[in-house]
């Protein structure tokens, strides 16, 4: 099977629809973030060097980003994962996967920083150059943890 654009656009478009299904699910990625921001604050109290602070908030997006990731992989039933299996270029799949993880790292990731904002002084110098960092590291991390589940998730298809 060869890459489709058509049927790759179907597939970011399936991964929408799932989210918008289950509300629950995001809303239970942005009280986690929030709540891991807010923890953060009551302990460190706003005394936090540029460097702790510059920690703090990839060590939250890169839980985030686990809880988020892995989910997407689990929330489809499991006769829709074997159509995908069978049916669908896997190309298609893992990059329209990828893609939508992309954009839901990149958002919570801006919301992340919104929330630091409120409880915690930004030591960002130039915040556009910070906002590129956040959407690369976003597509690095959807990358890695993508790839990481997918091969865990076709293991786990073959031997059932």
């Amino acid at each position: 099977m060869e890459f489709s654009f058509k049927q790759f656009i179907r597939l970011i478009q399936h991964e929408f629809n799932l989210e918008l299904k289950n509300k629950q699910a995001i809303t239970s990625l942005l009280v986690y973030s929030l709540a891991s921001i807010y923890i953060s604050y009551l302990s460190y109290r706003q005394q936090l060097d540029p460097v702790s602070w510059n920690a703090l908030f990839w060590i939250i997006m890169l839980f985030a980003a686990t809880n988020a990731i892995a989910r997407s992989f689990l929330q489809e039933s499991r006769g829709i994962q074997l159509f995908h299996y069978l049916l669908l270029s896997p190309a298609n799949v893992i990059l329209a996967k990828t893609c939508y993880n992309i954009l839901l790292l990149s958002a919570l990731g801006i919301v992340n920083l919104l929330a630091f904002s409120l409880f915690f002084d930004l030591p960002i110098q130039d915040k556009l150059q910070f906002v590129g960092g956040l959407l690369l590291g976003s597509f690095g991390l959807s990358s890695i943890l993508d790839s990481c589940i997918w091969h865990c998730f076709t293991r786990k298809v073959m031997l059932h």
